[in-house]
């Protein structure tokens, strides 16, 4: 939408890469295409048959006149005459065509007198009627001197995260961790040993997720919500030594983080 509506003058080729059946390669077509500019789009894999009979977005984009890359590698540098847009059409300037359909999609139930289902109204039914988390184990513990209980919870990729409590309560201090090397847990051990001295005097949560390739993937989840959620925590104060509020998602999941503090 931000493309289309507005003139850019030194523009004459824009460049993409994605799958074969891409929706936003197709778009990107239209907007070549009416722009009168190039479009060049690489992609990995397009099988035999779909290349002797094309179909779908493939087959449009083809006809809006898109210059097709296979197993060719994307350049890393462009003039300033391309324009180019990640997989997905993943920009900050996609915001403009969201808020375009949200509008779209408000007007068209207002006159048809339809309700709206939200993502949050979603997300607000999963956590009521499904669980990505089970806790398996629970025992107390003798943690940097301070007695802790630690709960193991395990999430529906088999991934085990812990969490170590003390006086929590449904307005919660929480800390949350990556799970890490020992070396990489070693460097940050003074943080760590404040933390622990923090809960042991106010109270609250330590929560261990595993870190791996799907890290994003368990935020985007909300993984550590209903982690908070089994353990009945409903707003938090977010420890957070950096001043970053990375659960930022939580709010989505039902969870309200009050604000940021650092020990």
């Amino acid at each position: 939408m931000f493309y289309l509506n507005n003139d850019f003058p030194q523009i004459d080729t824009v460049v993409s890469y994605g799958s074969n059946q891409s929706n936003a390669m197709y778009s990107l077509s239209v907007l070549a295409k009416l722009k009168n500019w190039k479009f060049n789009y690489y992609t990995d894999h397009i099988s035999s048959f779909l290349e002797q009979n094309p179909v779908g977005n493939y087959k449009y984009a083809l006809q809006n006149g898109m210059n097709l890359y296979l197993n060719q590698e994307i350049p890393k540098y462009f003039d300033d005459n391309v324009l180019f847009i990640p997989e997905g059409g993943r920009i900050e300037k996609s915001k403009f065509g969201i808020k375009a359909l949200a509008d779209e999609v408000k007007d068209f139930a207002k006159k048809h007198n339809l309700h709206i289902v939200y993502i949050s109204d979603i997300v607000e039914y999963r956590l009521q009627y499904e669980s990505l988390v089970k806790k398996i184990s629970e025992k107390v513990i003798n943690f940097f001197g301070v007695d802790f209980k630690k709960i193991t919870f395990i999430d529906h990729q088999g991934n085990e995260h812990y969490v170590f409590l003390s006086n929590i309560d449904k307005i919660a201090n929480v800390k949350f961790y990556q799970i890490e090397s020992n070396v990489e847990f070693l460097n940050r051990i003074d943080d760590f040993a404040k933390v622990v001295k923090f809960i042991e005097k106010e109270g609250g949560a330590i929560i261990f997720m595993k870190n791996d390739k799907n890290y994003d993937r368990q935020k985007e989840f909300g993984i550590g919500a209903q982690i908070l959620k089994k353990l009945g925590v409903e707003k938090l104060h977010l420890i957070s030594n950096s001043g970053k509020n990375e659960f930022y998602g939580l709010k989505g999941f039902g969870i309200e983080i009050l604000d940021t503090i650092k020990v």
